[in-house]
């Protein structure tokens, strides 16, 4: 597996994107695999409309957001800003693996996440997070790394 990580501070833009049809409309399916709390596929945005990429974000974006917003942290990048809290891993197979289910993804999101120090197993009061899946060949891990 290949994992990429890159910071920000626009949690609902993260999660726009990857919900949304892609550079190149290649974001098929898009679908939460695991969340922090265990609801999971709970998560999932309800369809607002005819097209698959047509969803209400509203409700997961204001709830990966909400420790952020408690903490009084900006939902944009500042002007002078550092790195942001908003946390963003990809995660992809080599060409040679077969492509898995989404539950053995959900499992690799809560193992990468535990094993990097993000978020432990079991942690009620961890950072919030959403492993989204929109292809074969990988998932998106979004942490808002705010406790």
């Amino acid at each position: 597996m290949i994992a990429k990580v890159v910071h920000g501070w626009r949690a609902g833009g993260l999660l726009a994107y990857l919900f949304g049809p892609g550079v190149a409309d290649e974001h098929v399916r898009p679908r939460v695999v695991a969340s922090w709390d265990g609801r999971d596929r709970g998560w999932q945005p309800e369809q607002r409309g005819p097209g698959e990429h047509d969803l209400e974000l509203g409700p997961l974006i204001r709830a990966m957001q909400a420790p952020a917003v408690a903490a009084g942290l900006p939902l944009r990048e500042p002007s002078e800003a550092g790195r942001g809290y908003v946390w963003h891993c990809s995660v992809r197979l080599s060409d040679a693996d077969r492509v898995l289910p989404d539950e053995q993804w959900a499992e690799i999101a809560r193992e990468l996440l535990h094993d990097a120090g993000i978020a432990e197993r079991d942690d009620p009061g961890g950072p919030r997070w959403v492993a989204v899946r929109h292809a074969d060949d990988h998932i998106h891990i979004a942490a808002v790394l705010v406790r």
